[in-house]
Formats: C-alpha cells, sequence, structure tokens
C-alpha cells in the first residue's frame, strides 16, 4: 500500500468512527442517559474488574482527575462503588454494581440494535467480510492498543 492508501484508510475509519459514535453509540446515551466515557468506565470494569482510580484512567485516556469527577458520578447513580485500600488509604478502587451492570446491558443492547439499523442495507455476505476484517484489525493491532 502506498502513503496515499493508508491516508485514504484513516480518513475511513474517521468516518466510521463518527457515524457510528453519533448514530449508535449515542442510543445508549439516550437510553441510559450515559454518556460515552459513563459506558467506558462501566465496560472496563465489567472486563478487568475493580481498578483503581489510576488504572481506569489509563485505560480510557483521562486525567486522573477526571476519572476521580467520572467515578463520583457513577457512584451517585448507584452504578460504581468506590473503597479506599486498606494498605494505602491514597488508592481509591472502584468497581461495578449490579445497578451498573444492568445499564451497561441496556446501553449495549440499545446501541446493537442501533448498529442493525444502520447496517440494515448490507448482505449478510458483507457483514461478515466486514466482521471478519474488523476481527483481524483488533487481532493485528491487540485489544488494549490505543
Amino acid at each position: 500500500m502506498t502513503q496515499k492508501d493508508y491516508d485514504e484508510l484513516v480518513e475511513l475509519m474517521f468516518k466510521v468512527y463518527g457515524t457510528l459514535h453519533s448514530g449508535a453509540f449515542g442510543a445508549g446515551k439516550r437510553c441510559e442517559e450515559l454518556g460515552r466515557l459513563d459506558t467506558g468506565t462501566l465496560g472496563f470494569l465489567s472486563h478487568h474488574g475493580p481498578s483503581s482510580l489510576s488504572e481506569a484512567a489509563e485505560a480510557l485516556c483521562v486525567s486522573r482527575p477526571q476519572m476521580s469527577v467520572l467515578a463520583d458520578r457513577l457512584v451517585e447513580k448507584g452504578l460504581v462503588e468506590r473503597t479506599r485500600d486498606e494498605d494505602d488509604r491514597r488508592i481509591q478502587w472502584i468497581a461495578i454494581t449490579p445497578e451498573g451492570r444492568k445499564a451497561l446491558k441496556g446501553a449495549l443492547d440499545a446501541t446493537s440494535a442501533r448498529v442493525r439499523q444502520l447496517l440494515a442495507p448490507l448482505s449478510a455476505e458483507e457483514l461478515n467480510g466486514i466482521k471478519a476484517s474488523l476481527q483481524r484489525l483488533v487481532d493485528v493491532l491487540g485489544e488494549g492498543s490505543h
């Protein structure tokens, strides 16, 4: 591939992300009143288990103070619980609650339904090809790559 091909690929990736972000990922926000970072935090905690604020901040590419504010908001909603480390009181742990798991499922279900709507014009063969290509991309980039 040429540099121009890579540039076009990056442009297409941004277009797809932008379309999905506004058209599909926003579906969860409308249904559960969760923002992208709320859903991202709940997803991270669901996948990784209890984490320090610093670990969550790094995974979500936000500052530690931003993560603290985000955690406070999720605690107020009953979606996350926050505790201090018994050995080092400076460390705060956050964990998803059963209510948080329910909210995350609702957001993911809404997003899935919206993605189905957006992709309805594509054939099963086209969708399988896209799915295979996306899986290959995930494999090459690694799940945790930023």
